[in-house]
């Protein structure tokens, strides 16, 4: 006659948890779960109640379009989109991925070469015909990108020229700190900022560029002594 017996645990039932003291609980007061307990079907099913998302619409806004301030600009005034914009719609979550995934490719065609970049005429007239923007506003926008462009091919060349931009050492934060500190110091001797706070700053700044001039310094290789007998 075979019998089926139940397994006995090897130790008591009050040797398996070490711990006897006083449940433990959280800063809310509700007492701890214990990580190594075996999650029942109800915490399975409230867990994963919490943690399910649905996503129902996407709300399309079409933004107006600006003369921006972007020196990555070969020639003429740069496009940027604003702050203002218009409520177009909803869609549906499946015909905007749809949609996303064609965006794609029509990107990565344009990283081929298969779509070009948008020129000067092309931009100006963008922003004359649908944003509205005055020929005042797109020179002044002209403008300021040039002076941007200059003002960071100047860092260029500080730094090492293009091929050494990729890494910004000691010395050449050393340099950006140094043109900082001389703007700050200009606009002071204008009387654009006040005195005390450039003071702090430029005293802020003096510091820093010690320090940076410091590990510059100690980086540079050192002459070796060369003895002769």
């Amino acid at each position: 006659m075979l019998s089926l017996k139940k397994n006995k645990p090897s130790r008591p039932s009050h040797l398996l948890s070490a711990y006897a003291g006083p449940q433990p609980t959280g800063a809310d007061g509700r007492p701890l779960r214990s990580c190594v307990k075996k999650p029942t079907s109800s915490d399975v099913q409230r867990n994963s109640g919490r943690r399910r998302v649905s996503f129902g619409h996407v709300d399309l806004r079409e933004y107006r379009r600006i003369a921006g301030d972007n020196p990555s600009v070969s020639d003429g005034c740069p496009l940027a989109i604003g702050w203002d914009y218009n409520c177009v719609g909803e869609v549906d979550v499946d015909s905007y991925e749809a949609d996303r995934a064609c965006r794609a490719d029509r990107v990565e065609a344009a990283q081929y070469g298969t779509l070009g970049l948008l020129h000067s005429t092309v931009r100006e007239a963008i922003l004359r015909a649908i944003a509205g923007v005055s020929r005042t506003e797109i020179a002044q926008a002209k403008k300021q990108a040039y002076i941007h462009k200059c003002h960071r091919l100047e860092t260029l060349d500080e730094i090492g020229g293009v091929q050494d931009c990729h890494f910004v050492g000691p010395c050449e934060r050393l340099a950006m700190l140094k043109e900082s500190a001389a703007r700050k110091l200009e606009r002071a001797k204008k009387g654009c900022v006040s005195s005390s706070q450039e003071q702090l700053q430029l005293w802020e700044d003096a510091q820093k560029a010690a320090i940076q001039r410091k590990l510059c310094e100690d980086l540079q290789p050192k002459e070796k002594w060369k003895w002769s007998c």
